[in-house]
This record gives C-alpha cells, sequence and structure tokens, in this order.
C-alpha cells in the first residue's frame, strides 16, 4: 500500500549522471523534461547530450570517465550536486556510490558490495544458490584447463546439446557465449580466458574464471526482463521490454551489449508476474540493495529463472522504456535515493510503445580499434526533423562534425500508437544517418 505522505525534494536540483552511452543520453534527455532540474553535469557524457553549443543547462566533463568515481563525486562536492544517477557499472564497481553517500550526496546506485551482483558471476550465482532463487545450474572453472575438463564432462558424457559460458568479471555484456558443440565450447574457453583471447584483449580484468551453465532455452522457453527502481524497502518495477541482444537478424551471431528494443513486452505473461516481483524482493532483501535492479529472466514451462543481474538500468533497456514515462523522472530518482519512493505514483503514457534501434559500427562486437572511429556521419540533422529521440551513444564532435567514437554508435528510438507505426517511424531514421560501415539488426 503506497502511502499519502507527500515527498521532499529540492526546487532547483543539480543532477549528476555517471555514464558515457546511449542509456546515459535518454537519461539527460528525460531529466531535461523536469522543471526541478535546473542544471545537469555528466561524467564523461557525450558531446550530442549538448542541445548545442549555447547550451547551458548541461555539461559534460568528456575527460573524466565512469570508474574515476573519487574524481566524480569530489567534482560533485565543489558543484554543488544534489542528487548523482549511475548509469554505468563501473562507477558502482568502483565504490562510487558509497564515496557519494559519505560525501552526504542523494545517490541512485548501490554500494560497492552488492554491485558485485553484476560485476562477478560466480559471486551472483553463488547469492543466487545460496538463497534459494531459481537460476540455472552451473559449474565453476578457475583456469582455462579446468574449464575444458568441465566442458568435456558436459557433452561427452552428460551428452548435452548446449552450454552458457560466461566470463566472470565486467565485459560490457560480450562476455557470454553459447555453445552447441565441445568444439565450439573450447573456442569460446579460449576467447573468454585465454591471454589472447578477444576478452582478455579489451577487458584484461574479466574472464579470469568462468562460469559453465546449463543451456535454458528451448522451444518451451523464452527470455523477459524487469527492472525496478528501489530504495531498500519499496520497489517500483518500470514496463518490460523485449532486448535483442545477438549481432544479426534472427538472433545469429554472437551477444552483444544490445541491438534494439520495443517496449512494452507484447507478449507479457501476468501469470509469471508474482515470480519476478518475490525474485526482486528476495534480492533488495537478502543483499540490503538500493539503486536500479535489473533482472535478465528465462521463462520454461511458467518458471521464472534468473539469467543475470544488473546493478543499474540496461541499454537499451533504457532507451526503449524511459521515453514512455509520464511521471517525472528526476522525482523518481530522487525518492529512489532518499528513502521516499512509496509517496509516489509512477505513471505510464497510455496506449503508447517504443520501438529503439541501435546503430552500430559494422565489425561492432568486436574490439573497435583506432581505425574504426572518427568517421564522420550524416543525416543528423535531417533526422532531427522527425518526430523521434536521436541518442548520441558513441559520438564525439571533431572540427564540428559528428563522427564515431565506439562500437553502439547511435539509437534511434520512436513512440507512437502502435509498434508496427513505431518501427516505421524509427527505421525511416535510420536509412537518413550514415557512415562508413555503418549496420543495424532489420528484424
Amino acid at each position: 500500500m503506497r502511502s499519502n505522505v507527500a515527498f521532499e525534494i529540492p526546487d532547483q536540483l543539480i543532477v549528476a549522471v555517471a555514464d558515457g552511452g546511449g542509456r546515459g543520453g535518454i537519461f539527460v534527455e528525460a531529466f531535461r523534461k523536469s522543471p526541478c532540474v535546473k542544471k545537469i553535469y555528466c561524467f564523461p557524457g557525450r558531446d550530442g547530450w549538448r542541445s548545442g553549443p549555447d547550451d547551458e543547462r548541461v555539461q559534460c566533463f568528456l575527460k573524466i570517465k565512469a570508474e574515476q568515481a573519487r574524481e566524480i563525486v569530489d567534482k560533485c562536492k565543489d558543484l554543488g550536486v544534489n542528487l548523482i544517477l549511475a548509469g554505468q557499472e563501473a562507477f558502482l564497481a568502483a565504490g562510487g556510490a558509497d564515496m557519494a553517500r559519505e560525501a552526504g550526496i542523494a545517490v541512485v546506485g548501490c554500494g560497492r558490495m552488492e554491485a558485485q551482483l553484476e560485476t562477478s558471476k560466480i559471486y551472483a550465482k553463488r547469492f543466487f544458490r545460496d538463497n534459494e532463487i531459481p537460476t540455472a545450474d552451473f559449474d565453476e572453472a578457475n583456469n582455462p584447463e579446468e574449464a575444458r575438463l568441465i566442458v568435456r564432462y558436459k557433452f561427452l558424457i552428460q551428452k548435452v546439446k548446449k552450454i552458457v559460458l560466461k566470463a566472470d568479471g565486467l565485459a560490457e555484456g560480450k562476455g557470454v557465449i553459447i555453445a552447441d558443440s565441445l568444439e565450439k565450447a573450447e573456442e569460446g574457453i579460449c576467447d573468454l580466458m585465454e591471454e589472447g583471447g578477444r576478452i582478455k584483449k579489451v577487458y584484461p580484468n574479466a574472464g579470469n574464471k568462468l562460469v559453465i551453465e546449463e543451456y535454458l532455452g528451448g522451444p518451451k522457453s523464452r527470455e523477459t526482463s524487469a527492472t525496478f527502481f528501489t530504495d531498500g524497502d519499496h520497489l517500483v518495477r518500470m514496463l518490460d521490454g523485449v532486448d535483442h541482444k545477438q549481432r544479426f537478424d534472427g538472433d545469429e551471431g554472437d551477444m552483444t551489449g544490445g541491438m534494439g528494443l520495443i517496449a512494452p513486452d507484447p507478449k507479457q505473461d501476468a501469470s509469471i508476474d508474482e515470480q519476478i516481483w518475490w525474485i526482486a524482493q528476495r534480492i533488495v532483501e537478502r543483499s540490503k540493495f538500493q539503486g536500479i535492479l535489473y533482472l535478465g529472466l528465462m521463462v520454461v514451462d511458467g518458471k521464472v529463472y534468473v539469467l543475470e543481474v544488473n546493478v543499474r538500468f540496461g541499454a537499451p533497456e533504457a532507451q526503449g522504456i524511459i521515453p514512455l514515462l509520464a511521471s517525472d523522472f528526476a522525482e523518481l530518482c530522487w525518492t529512489t535515493a532518499t528513502g521516499q519512493l512509496s509517496t509516489i505514483e509512477v505513471k505510464w503514457l497510455e496506449g503508447k510503445v517504443s520501438a529503439c534501434i541501435t546503430l552500430v559500427e559494422g565489425i561492432y562486437p568486436a574490439q573497435i580499434t583506432a581505425e574504426h572511429k572518427g568517421k564522420p556521419i550524416s543525416g543528423l540533422a535531417q533526422a532531427a526533423e522527425h518526430d523521434v529521440i536521436v541518442v548520441h551513444a558513441g559520438t564525439r564532435l571533431e572540427n564540428g562534425v559528428y563522427v564515431t567514437d565506439g562500437g553502439r554508435v547511435i539509437d534511434i528510438i520512436a513512440v507512437r500508437d502502435d509498434l508496427a507505426t513505431a518501427l516505421r517511424d524509427a527505421y525511416a531514421v535510420v536509412d537518413i544517418i550514415k557512415w562508413d560501415g555503418v549496420d543495424c539488426r532489420r528484424d
């Protein structure tokens, strides 16, 4: 039951966003709409998050990365920031939320200890097991040799058809491989754990250990997700969305951080809501969690299993879901950070759906080296003439021209009355924005 007590919020909020991707860009867009937000500081942010060179409301510190938590918190103290919203998990993993609370700054984000639910796959799986939270069966490997022994046993003795390999540590959503043969599993181990492998080259602190997990997919299963804001006591659930993680159409190719999303989930099954709420409440209660809780879930024969936990809003989940919010985003964040979440009622735009399409550099999710950056982007001015949201996720301004600066480069979000129209209008803008090597999913 919700309280009728009115919440307290400063008249002129000064907020900070710790993020440098598309998720942070949509946070800035949402804060812009709030009449109580006076100033928005971004660490690091993107040039494209400002409405123009004369935009004094948004300021980006492009050289201060999200993982530089101490520098961010100290800067926020100097700037008189009231509220920090943690977008990237690196800020939380570095203890940024703990530092902010010690400094007397309200923060939407969990502490370093709770951040391990995302930063360590092994910590998370043990947490699920110890707290009787449904999850796929798993084994742990401390080195590549041990991992090879386990996968050989799985395929040759247990005769499994597929297994899931998950690198322990932060890999921005790219440390997961689904292997449908022993050969692919052994290749995956090299990719995730060996020094010359795909993950180790880019994320040297990931892959020291490996989770080898039961594959839950199949004809009687479907993947879904749920996101909650929580002040450690009350939880508010966001709309659900359908994310497309694999790189190519038809769910082919490598796993990515996300290639696009539609929201709300048209196949959402109310019969599983009770299970999802129980899981979320269990995690919050057992971990003393405060902030944003994202659950990656698999539904098998009506039973919900946890695939992963993120301790921040997902991307592109944030880009697809937040534009459907009718309530004041700043009020949601403030009440979450200050223990007043029970005093608000979150409302959504009635009868609206969104489609988010992510434009990527062609070789993504492979490592984006210097030769794949700095490509001039055309069509942004024409895109702005359409009734869509254009979010800069991996761009930079160079001599007055926006150029590419990452793997996921731009998100296009259309909010419409029906999904077919939202997809049509989003893809119409996708076809306007060009650079050498641009790509996206078309399904």
